[in-house]
């Protein structure tokens, strides 16, 4: 019952992170990552065959404060954080990728 009676606002807080995974998404692509579409509250990095590659970006995220799941060879998660956590992942991200 105490869930029903929220559920404004879990809705709420549920397209705000849609909205933000969706602005992630779009700056990742803008900078030329081929990231797929997202349907969770994370997005995927790939990384495919370059283990190395997908730890340095993990270590350039945790140096920006921000912490991702790397899986060696094959990408990274970046869970949909606040507003200014995606801003951060962007700016790794096109360092990373410049």
């Amino acid at each position: 019952m105490a869930s029903l009676a929220e559920q404004e606002a879990m809705v709420a807080r549920v397209d705000e992170l849609v909205a933000r995974r969706a602005h992630l998404l779009a700056g990742l692509r803008e900078q030329g990552w081929p990231v797929p579409d997202a349907q969770g509250n994370f997005v995927w990095l790939p990384f495919p065959g370059d283990p190395e590659a997908t730890l340095a970006f993990a270590a350039a995220a945790e140096e920006a404060g921000i912490v991702v799941r790397p899986f060696p060879g094959d990408g990274v998660r970046i869970s949909v954080g606040e507003a200014e956590a995606c801003e951060r992942v962007l700016a790794v991200a096109g360092a990373f990728r410049g």
